[in-house]
């Protein structure tokens, strides 16, 4: 009787063990534990040998799944490096077109500026564009009103000085600006004390 009891035992407790590494295999991969799947012995003609047909149907289709994902999740993060670089190469072509101009250019968005001209660095007493962001809100913030009309001021017209450039495309507009040597000047070859 206890022979007996023991075969059973054995014949129960060896298949139920391998399912049971042969799911925590499965759920090692789908945790990204493990870069490999097994698929469980189904050869069994018993409910331990049904159940294992029916999850390795599952295993197989959630390991189809998971690397469809796995490639789409790659070859979206291919694109996102292509795309940084890209992104990457045209600032760094801004920065050298900005920086060959022998005027002062300021890209902005009216709040703050995105980039700047070495030639204002050299005007100005600022290190870099994230220098003059973190002391003003806006290039406007050091314009000065001269009272001529042709001059920018912050506001123009009861527009924002770059809403009045908008509508005013064709139009030259200079603007006084004191600059780290305290004179007030307006464009590069004129400076007016």
């Amino acid at each position: 009787f206890i022979i007996f009891n023991m075969i059973i035992s054995y014949s129960i407790t060896v298949p139920l063990k391998k399912f049971q590494n042969g799911l925590l295999g499965f759920f090692q991969y789908i945790n990204s534990n493990s870069t490999k799947i097994e698929l469980l012995d189904d050869k069994r003609e018993d409910e331990i040998g049904t159940m294992a047909k029916i999850i390795n149907l599952h295993i197989i289709d959630g390991k189809k799944n998971i690397d469809n994902k796995t490639k789409a999740l790659k070859e979206n993060e291919n694109k996102l490096k292509k795309i940084n670089q890209d992104l990457k190469n045209k600032n760094e072509n801004k920065k050298i077109i900005l920086d060959t101009q022998p005027a002062i250019v300021i890209i902005t968005n009216g709040i703050k500026i995105s980039s700047i001209s070495n030639k204002f660095f050299q005007i100005f007493d600022y290190e870099n564009t994230e220098d003059f962001n973190k002391k003003h809100n806006c290039i406007s913030e050091l314009f000065i009103d001269k009272k001529e009309k042709s001059f920018l001021v912050p506001i123009m017209k009861d527009l924002k000085w770059i809403n009045y450039i908008y509508k005013y495309p064709n139009k030259i507009h200079n603007v006084y600006i004191k600059d780290k040597f305290n004179v007030i000047c307006y464009n590069d070859e004129e400076a007016v004390p």
